[in-house]
C-alpha cells in the first residue's frame, strides 16, 4: 500500500511533479483503497476498468481480489512506475493514455466494473462517457468531489437536485458510500471527496429514441432555478404552446405550479415522453 512518504519518494524517483490540472492527488490511505474495492463487490474473473491508476494504490487492492484490471493512466512517468511495480501480470493490462480518448470497443466484449479516482477537472466528461457506454457497465465506484457526488445522489425536493442529478439518475441509481478527507491524498486537495457507487437501472428508464427529448426537457426546466413547471416548459428552446405544455402536465398528473426540482427523475422521463416538439 501507498503512504504519503512513499508517494513523495516515488515522485522524486520517477520525476513526477503532481499536476493540479491533471488531478494528480494520489490516494495514500490504505484502508480507503480497501473500502473502495469492497464497495465494488467484485467477483472473481470480472473485468475492472480503473481510471487514473496513479502509483497503483487502488490497483493493488483490485488485483488482490482475483479480477482482471485494465488500468488507464495518462502520465507516461506513472505508467513506467506501474510497469515497474506490477511487471507483466496476466491479470493486469496497462493503457498509458487519456481516458477521454480510450476506445471502449477495444476493451473487450464483456461487462466492465468501472472504478477510479476521477480528476476533478474532467469529472463531467468522464460521467458523460459512463452514460454513453451504460450498456457495457456492470456498476461503477468512483471518487469525485463531494459536492458533485451530493448533486448526483440528490433526492427530489433537495437544494442540490438539478440537471446533473437527472442526467445521471436516468441511467444509474447512485449511492454515497463514504467521504474521503483531504489528508487521505497527497498532495492534499482543497475539498473533501466522496466515493459514489452507480448501479445501472434495470430495466433502462429511457430508450435511445427518448433520450434526446428527455435531455431537452431537463435542460429547459433547470436553466433557471425556482421557475414553475409551466414556466419551464414554456422555455423558447422547447417551442411548446401553452396548450401543449398544459396537456403534457395534465397527462403526467403534475401540478403546473410545481417546481421541477421536486419531481422524481422517472416522472420527468414520463413528462418528456408526453411532449410533442
Amino acid at each position: 500500500m501507498l503512504a504519503p512518504t512513499d508517494a513523495k519518494r516515488l515522485c522524486r524517483e520517477y520525476d513526477v511533479f503532481p499536476s493540479k490540472g491533471m488531478g494528480q492527488n494520489f490516494l495514500v490511505a490504505p484502508s480507503a483503497a480497501e473500502q473502495i474495492a469492497d464497495a465494488a463487490a467484485l467477483a472473481p474473473r470480472e473485468t475492472v476498468l480503473e481510471i487514473g491508476a496513479g502509483f497503483g494504490a487502488l490497483t493493488a487492492a483490485l488485483v488482490a481480489r482475483g479480477v482482471t484490471v485494465i488500468a488507464v493512466e495518462r502520465d507516461r512517468r506513472l505508467g513506467r512506475a506501474l510497469k515497474d511495480r506490477f511487471g507483466d501480470r496476466p491479470d493486469l493490462r496497462l493503457l498509458v493514455e487519456d481516458i477521454l480518448r480510450v476506445d471502449w470497443e477495444a476493451l473487450g466484449d464483456g461487462p466492465l466494473v468501472v472504478i477510479g479516482n476521477l480528476p476533478y477537472m474532467i469529472t463531467s466528461p468522464i460521467l458523460e462517457r459512463l452514460v454513453r457506454h451504460r450498456a457495457r457497465i456492470a456498476r461503477a465506484v468512483v471518487t469525485i468531489q463531494k459536492e458533485v457526488a451530493q448533486r448526483i445522489a440528490a433526492d427530489p425536493g433537495s437544494k442540490t437536485f438539478g440537471a446533473l442529478t437527472c442526467f445521471v439518475q436516468a441511467d444509474f441509481t447512485p449511492q454515497l458510500v463514504m467521504d474521503l478527507a483531504p489528508r487521505m491524498f497527497w498532495p492534499q486537495p482543497a475539498v473533501t471527496s466522496a466515493v459514489l457507487r452507480l448501479t445501472p437501472r434495470t430495466p433502462p428508464l429511457l430508450t435511445d429514441a427518448q433520450r434526446e427529448p428527455f435531455t431537452a426537457v431537463v435542460q429547459a426546466l433547470f436553466q433557471h432555478r425556482r421557475k414553475t413547471l409551466m414556466n419551464g416548459l414554456l422555455n423558447p428552446a422547447l417551442g411548446l404552446t401553452r396548450d401543449q405544455a398544459e396537456a403534457a402536465i395534465r397527462d403526467a398528473m403534475l401540478d403546473p405550479q410545481q417546481r421541477p426540482e421536486t419531481i422524481p427523475v422517472p416522472t420527468l422521463a414520463t413528462l418528456a415522453q408526453l411532449i410533442v416538439m
